[in-house]
This record gives C-alpha cells, structure tokens and sequence, in this order.
C-alpha cells in the first residue's frame, strides 16, 4: 500500500514533464500561422517602399521616416521569424509569402518614386499602416499564442503612432510634386 501513496505523485510528475515536452507545433494554431504569413509578406513589401522612398523622395523627412522604417521591418521580420520557428518546432522557420498581397505594388511604387511623388509614397505609406492594424488587431484578439499576439499589440501600438507623423508629412510635401 505505501507504493501506490508514492506512484501516483510520481505519475503526476511524469504526465506533467511529458506535456511540457510536447512540440510547440503540436499547439500552434493554423490561423497565427497564417497571420505570420500574412504579416510578413506586408512588413517585406513595406521594407521595400521604405528602400524606394528612402533613395527616390524629395522630403528630406520622408527619407528619414523610411530609414527608420526599414531598420524597424528588418527587426520585426526577424522577431516573426523566430516565433514562426517556435511554433513550428523549429526546421524552416522562414515564413510563407504567398499572400493576397499585390505583386503590382512594388511596380506602381517604383513609378510613382519616379515621377517624384512624395505624397503619393506617404498615401501609401498610410494605407498598409491602416491594413497591417486592421491585420494586428484581429490577431491581437484572436490569436492563441500570447508572444505572437504581444507582437500584433506592439505592431498595432508602432503603426498606430506612425499615423500622425505621416500626416504631417504629408501636409508638409509641396503639392507641386505631382500629389493630390
């Protein structure tokens, strides 16, 4: 009788060692998943108009907002690639990019960048800001892992907080530079 006081604390902690040892992957949920990808296809595509408005804008304020920017994308890019690995259980940790994202972005950019439209790069800039809260926020209250979801509540804090800055920018690009 005295061994089975002691087996079944035992057990406890074997059952108990056993679930902790269980794979990330085995609870990542397919939608953060798929949110990583979704996401990250963005924060890419951001980084890029960042590069383009960084060495084509006129506004000297807009080539410093876009070099923050991409510094800012390359370490968010980064961070998803961690918890994509850690939900995962490691291997390819690199995220998906096959998004409903619109190749056809980076080309209007470029034309754009081009003609030497500012504002028509800030509208831009403002409209994926928009997209990736609206992304982050349905995330951030929906998700099932709690680092990926702080992350969507950080992004939803950054992108949030960029808004009024590229306002003023905006208000402050002569609308000689082919704007609206």
């Amino acid at each position: 009788m005295p061994y089975s006081i002691y087996k079944s604390p035992l057990r406890l902690a074997l059952a108990t060692i056993t679930v902790a040892a269980v794979p990330a992957a085995q609870h990542s949920s397919p939608a953060d998943l798929q949110f990583i990808d979704r996401i990250s296809a963005h924060l890419t595509s951001d980084r890029e108009l960042a590069r383009t408005a960084e060495a084509t804008a006129q506004l000297s304020a807009l080539k410093s907002f876009a070099a923050v920017l991409m510094t800012e994308r390359e370490d968010q890019l980064n961070e998803l690639v961690g918890i994509r690995s850690r939900l995962t259980g490691g291997g390819n940790s690199a995220p998906e990019t096959r998004t409903a994202e619109p190749p056809a972005a980076s080309v209007s950019t470029s034309a754009q960048a081009g003609s030497g439209s500012d504002k028509a790069m800030i509208d831009q800039f403002v409209r994926r800001h928009r997209a990736a809260i609206l992304l982050a926020r349905s995330q951030a209250a929906n998700g099932r892992d709690a680092e990926l979801n702080a992350f969507a509540r950080r992004l939803t804090y950054s992108e949030s907080a960029d808004l009024p800055e590229l306002q003023q920018l905006r208000a402050a690009t002569p609308s000689t530079s082919g704007g609206r």
